[in-house]
């Protein structure tokens, strides 16, 4: 067994205590006497005022589907909305329609995913994020409050209010440098999945993306778009393909369905099935380790049932087809529903051209 020798020791002295000391805490020191085993960390932020429960949304079924144990650590966070106040059920109402109408509750569920990554990550680790809606809007904006302000040490919680502050400032670009360099290490996703980003962060306040590129230190980014959604609230919000680096890996692909079709909560799951299969097929290819037999758990149907989301109050605004860029990418489901002429005809917002993809 080796034995660190003291200075003393080397001199052909006695050892002294304090060499003795300091000996004795570098070995008992585990962290100084082995790195420690790089791990997968999961960051799953649900959909507006989705949480856990009878109907559940893809990022649910994601964080039941991957394995959780010391070496690939996870967290869950409810979608935006889902707080309470006020008594367990009146509360719960107001803080969905608040949710909802102001995007009230999103800076805080960043936050507690940021504070989560200062708890777990380890230089090394390999960190996966995933959402839905305004869930993929909080993983996105996670992202880059990372690359701009870095993750904080262990122990600087009471510093986590100035980075997202600083995050938020138009001078941002101006004030982070410093203080990454000066409080926060390199921490960078390495794989981003989201569902059918929506762009702003309420009904009544139009705040949108700072920056629509995927950080250029993000190598795979995934992202599940919806062909149907009309609701003019829920205009999707795409990564800038142009601006992609070269060692990066971007897929948008667009999938027939509703907002909820394609990121789930629906209890016909035939078509965010398929949206759920393709997310978890290609993360597991980049490292995600996922429970033996996962697949066996969905149902993915192309003539699956297609609902409708101008429901209620939203037919108070006029409907506001989504324009799909020629050449884009369109999942094979899509043509398979296509050529099923009980299940109507091709959606009117279809390019001229475009790529099918599995």
């Amino acid at each position: 067994m080796d034995r660190t020798i003291c200075a003393s020791e080397s001199r052909g002295e006695r050892p002294s205590l304090p060499d003795l000391w300091r000996n004795l805490t570098l070995d008992s020191n585990p962290r100084q006497r082995d790195a420690p085993m790089a791990k997968n960390i999961v960051v799953c932020c649900d959909g507006t005022g989705n949480e856990y429960g009878s109907n559940n949304t893809n990022v649910v079924k994601l964080y039941e589907a991957i394995v959780r144990d010391r070496d690939q650590a996870a967290f869950y966070d409810p979608g935006v909305g889902t707080f309470s106040f006020l008594g367990r059920t009146l509360g719960r109402r107001v803080g969905r329609t608040l949710g909802k109408a102001f995007g009230a509750g999103l800076q805080q569920n960043i936050e507690d995913a940021y504070r989560f990554l200062m708890d777990r990550y380890e230089p090394g680790d390999r960190l996966y994020l995933f959402g839905f809606s305004r869930g993929a809007f909080t993983v996105r904006a996670l992202a880059g409050m990372l690359n701009l302000c870095g993750l904080l040490q262990r122990g600087s919680l009471n510093l986590v209010p100035y980075a997202s502050r600083i995050y938020n400032d138009r001078a941002r670009h101006e004030m982070a440098p410093g203080f990454k360099r000066t409080y926060g290490q390199d921490c960078q996703p390495h794989l981003i999945g989201v569902w059918d980003t929506v762009a702003s962060m309420g009904w009544f306040w139009g705040r949108k993306f700072f920056d629509s590129t995927l950080n250029h230190d993000v190598k795979y980014g995934y992202h599940a778009v919806s062909i149907d959604e009309q609701r003019k609230k829920f205009p999707a919000n795409m990564w800038n393909e142009d601006a992609r680096a070269d060692h990066q890996t971007i897929e948008q692909v667009w999938f027939a369905g509703v907002h909820s079709d394609v990121g789930g909560w629906y209890r016909e799951a035939g078509l965010s099935d398929i949206a759920l299969d393709w997310m978890l097929n290609k993360a597991q290819a980049q490292g995600l380790r996922l429970r033996p037999g996962w697949q066996r758990r969905l149902s993915p149907d192309p003539a699956g049932r297609l609902h409708a989301s101008r429901t209620g109050l939203w037919r108070l605004w006029r409907p506001a087809p989504r324009t799909i860029p020629r050449d884009a990418r369109i999942h094979s489901s899509v043509l398979a529903r296509l050529d099923d002429p009980a299940l109507g005809s091709a959606p009117a917002n279809l390019p001229g051209r475009y790529e099918v993809v599995e």
